[in-house]
């Protein structure tokens, strides 16, 4: 399963959407499952910490690999789940990768 990174901070919602819906679909054109960061049922009412836990819990849990959207640099969420995967990935080779 591919965890899909969290879109760029500042985007508008619609665009965010339809960026993470676009990846969503060819990556499962290419076979794969895929976990959308966006339907995770996460409340907005949750602290970031909470939110962060969440994501967490779900690629540390479930992912073998996380894709890395396009700017995923400047989005302090990505970078989060980034680091978090790379901490944590002694026992688990999840892949990180970028089309």
């Amino acid at each position: 399963m591919i965890y899909i990174s969290s879109p760029p901070e500042g985007l508008y919602p619609e665009i965010a959407k339809a960026n993470v819906k676009a990846i969503t679909q060819k990556i499962f054109e290419l076979g794969a499952l895929v976990i959308n960061p966006l339907n995770l049922g996460i409340p907005n009412t949750w602290l970031q910490k909470e939110k962060d836990d969440k994501r967490k819990e779900v690629i540390l849990g479930n992912a073998t690999a996380i894709f890395l959207q396009a700017d995923w640099n400047k989005s302090v969420t990505a970078q989060k789940e980034f680091y978090a995967v790379h901490k944590n990935n002694a026992n688990r080779k999840i892949r990180i990768s970028q089309i």
